[in-house]
């Protein structure tokens, strides 16, 4: 029982945080993408 219940808390912050690590991380991808062009080859 505590150990499901554990499980929904860090599902809820699951989904509470990782829009936003989400978009900064594609934020960051693009700006790579978009400064990095003479690396990538």
């Amino acid at each position: 029982m505590d150990q499901r219940e554990e499980v929904d808390e860090s599902i809820s912050v699951l989904h509470t945080y990782l829009p936003g690590i989400y978009s900064i991380y594609k934020r960051s991808l693009a700006w790579l993408t978009n400064h990095s062009s003479p690396f990538s080859s």
